[in-house]
């Protein structure tokens, strides 16, 4: 679309005589007025018009065989949403002005360009002349003179910088192309047709063996549009599910969790939801004492060659390793807790609840800690437990690295839980200033911390906040006096609750990870209308 002199006239008449009217009723009075009026119109004409040859500037940078993608559609799907077809586009149309057929933006990367074909080449021999100032220094240092080795590498970093900043300018333009701007959406056949491909893909993946998806171009002075035509068909659903397990027990034990299956029948075939359903079944077998599964050892065959029309079948195929005949199942044969004592070292000893804790110097609560351990000597193995137990061990605050090793010999595990503590002490300072009316006013804050206070995992906090600062009178805002605001927060927390409950009432909490806290605050205002 080219604005023709005869169109540009006539809206430069119009917004005349728009604006003449507009004088005549302001009156000769408002000369000011009408002045600004009068600026404000030009400017937006300037806009407007600035707009409407925008969107004639790409056809003219375009080459012979450049085509513009102007605008992308889907139409046909009926079941699948068009916002999961677009996922799919490979390409995508330039941004335009507020929903307007103008895209100013390509115009402002073409003025970029430009002057991009001068800026190059200055670039380029900047890049040089700085490869030319920093490498025969670097290469001068050595790596065995102390001094050196820093110098090195200081100005390796500073080489690197340097040299990444133009080379992206080298390689993707100025300011103008980069930010402002937008490179032009040249229409690719080859992603066109890959966006095409990956829909089909994707319906065939939901059920929809039989869909087609075409495209359809239409073009307007090198400006193309793009129509996705999808023909879904009829769905296909799934009608027998059977199992092929060689493990008798894995079977047996497959068959019982079938009620939680993902797919069922006569439901649309579903590519996903196999995907998923195999990650559960993982998931569910190793929470079952199968701790060496793996999702690589379960199928899916899909038969779609029935003699019913938009059927299929669906056989969940488990495999044993190789050379084996059946899986594995582990159970704990014994826990153990390392407490700032790495397994091999020589700590103190000592049992309860059937797990064996190794410390040196600092002492925690074993019934603390026996509630946050949800495996238990004697039982399968189970992954979810493993990760309760890392999980419950980290909300009582008291230790900074949690790992959990596994030892197994036969079909049995030995499980070492290492725990590395914070520090017992933590303090923080903090001030600085703070401007809330007319004058900055200062601040601080002092915070302290005990952990296991008690040897029961508790934390004491301490927390003092004190601030000054100018206040506005409530009566007279001109009025402006100091305020001072103090505030003083202890608080005592218990990693339980801390009524008399049993020991295994307190180890099913402990996977709620319930707290116990006790808070004493103290706060002092100080105004010119009050004090509390």
């Amino acid at each position: 679309m080219t604005p023709s002199k005869k169109n540009t006239n006539f809206i430069q008449v119009r917004f005349t005589k728009k604006l003449a009217e507009v004088s005549k009723s302001l009156g000769s009075s408002n000369y000011l007025l009408q002045k600004m009026y009068s600026f404000t119109v030009n400017i937006l004409l300037g806009f407007l018009l600035a707009v409407v040859f925008s969107s004639c500037v790409p056809s003219k940078n375009l080459k012979p065989n450049e085509y513009l993608l102007y605008k992308q559609s889907i139409s046909g799907n009926k079941r699948i949403s068009t916002e999961k077809l677009e996922a799919f586009y490979r390409q995508k149309p330039n941004r335009k002005l507020m929903y307007l057929p103008f895209s100013p933006y390509i115009y402002a990367y073409y003025r970029g360009l430009r002057y991009f074909k001068k800026q190059k080449p200055k670039y380029e021999k900047r890049l040089l002349a700085i490869e030319e100032k920093y490498e025969p220094k670097i290469a001068a240092l050595t790596d065995t003179v102390k001094n050196h080795s820093k110098r090195k590498q200081n100005l390796e970093k500073r080489l690197k910088q340097k040299r990444k900043k133009l080379n992206y300018k080298i390689e993707n333009g100025n300011f103008m192309m980069t930010t402002v701007g937008e490179a032009p959406a040249i229409l690719d056949e080859e992603d066109m047709e890959e966006s095409r491909s990956q829909m089909q893909l994707f319906l065939n993946k939901k059920g929809f063996f039989g869909a087609k998806v075409k495209v359809k171009t239409d073009s307007v002075k090198k400006r193309v549009s793009v129509k996705y035509q999808v023909e879904e068909g009829t769905p296909h659903r799934i009608d027998k599910i059977t199992y092929q397990i060689a493990d008798e027990e894995v079977k047996e034990l497959i068959e019982k969790d079938s009620l939680h299956r993902l797919f069922k029948s006569k439901q649309i075939y579903d590519e996903n939801k196999l995907i998923a359903e195999r990650e559960r079944v993982n998931t569910f077998l190793r929470n079952n004492g199968y701790f060496e599964f793996n999702k690589r050892y379960i199928f899916f065959d899909v038969d779609s060659n029935k003699t019913e029309p938009y059927l299929i079948d669906i056989e969940v195929v488990i495999e044993n390793p190789p050379l084996q005949e059946r899986h594995k199942i582990y159970h704990i044969d014994s826990i153990r807790v390392f407490v700032d004592a790495p397994p091999n070292s020589d700590p103190k000893m000592s049992e309860y609840e059937g797990i064996y804790y190794f410390t040196n110097k600092k002492h925690y609560s074993q019934k603390i800690l026996d509630s946050k351990i949800h495996l238990r000597p004697d039982t399968l193995f189970s992954y979810q437990e493993a990760l309760e137990t890392q999980r419950s061990l980290g909300s009582i605050n008291m230790f900074k690295f949690i790992n959990l090793r596994y030892d197994t010999a036969a079909e049995f595990i030995t499980t070492n839980i290492l725990l590395n503590s914070y520090p017992k002490y933590n303090i923080s300072v903090e001030g600085g200033v703070s401007v809330t009316q007319t004058l900055p006013g200062p601040f601080f804050s002092l915070g302290a911390q005990n952990r296991n206070v008690f040897n029961g995992s508790e934390i004491l906090s301490l927390q003092i906040r004190g601030l000054v600062e100018a206040q506005s009178n409530l009566s007279n805002q001109n009025d402006n006096s100091l305020s001072q605001t103090y505030n003083v927060n202890l608080s005592l927390s218990f990693p339980q609750f801390i009524f008399p409950l049993g020991k295994n009432t307190h180890r099913k909490l402990g996977k709620y990870n319930p707290q116990t806290q006790f808070v004493l605050t103290y706060a002092s205002i100080d105004r010119q209308e009050y004090n509390r």
